[in-house]
Formats: structure tokens, sequence, C-alpha cells
């Protein structure tokens, strides 16, 4: 009595595994870095002029500025993933810390003039207190 198959294998001799698969090209793997990537520049750019002209709205005693520090901090999350991302270019990294000091002005300036306008109306209200 044979222990052997009709394969030619002995039956306690497990199969042998699948060969793995070959590693890929390096032609199907990008040429480019993430950052020299032209719609990395285009996300970054969006980004911090979505986030630029939020900061650039009108505020109100009602409204508020939050709108305004929204837009200064997506102009400031810009700015922070271009200096993280290696292959952004000079002239994009300035441009995002231009537009993030312009955000950060218009904020002070609007959250100063709310606060002079507060100042008015309770000097408003305080006079009709001691008149009335």
């Amino acid at each position: 009595m044979s222990t052997q198959p009709p394969s030619g294998r002995p039956i306690w001799e497990p199969p042998h595994p699948p060969e793995p698969p070959a590693a890929p090209d390096a032609s199907s793997s990008p040429s480019t870095p993430l950052g020299k990537h032209p719609l990395v520049r285009l996300g970054l750019g969006a980004l911090a002029f979505i986030g630029f002209m939020l900061s650039q709205q009108d505020v109100s005693l009602l409204t508020g500025s939050g709108t305004v520090w929204m837009g200064f901090t997506l102009t400031a999350v810009a700015a922070a993933a271009g200096f993280v991302i290696p292959a952004t270019p000079r002239w994009l990294r300035a441009l995002l810390i231009l537009a993030v000091i312009i955000s950060f002005g218009s904020a002070v300036h609007d959250e100063l003039w709310l606060q002079h306008q507060r100042q008015k109306i309770s000097q408003l209200l305080s006079g009709l207190e001691t008149n009335g």
C-alpha cells in the first residue's frame, strides 16, 4: 500500500503557500513628492482664500465676530500646512503668511470696534438711568 496520492506528493506534506506578489514597479509610484503636486498647492491656496474672505466679513453687535475668527483660523491652518509640507514653494508660503497677518489684523480691528460700540451703548444707557 502506497502513501502517495496520484499527484506524487506525500499525504502528510502540507501544500506550499502561493508565491508573494511582486513589488510594484517604480514607474507606478508617483514621481513627484506630495508638495509639488499642483492639487496640493491649489488646496492650500483655496483654504487660505476661503479663510481670508471669511476674515473680511462685516461684524455687528448682534452677530459678533465669530466668522472673522473662523476665517483667521482657516488661514492660519493653511499657512501651517504650507510649512509642514516640505515641497511648498517659498512664494506660496509668503502669500500664506501675508494672508494670516492681514486676517489677524482684521480680526483684532473688528474686536476693538465692537468693544467701542459696546462702550457707547453702555454710556447711552447709563445716561438714561441717571436722567429718568
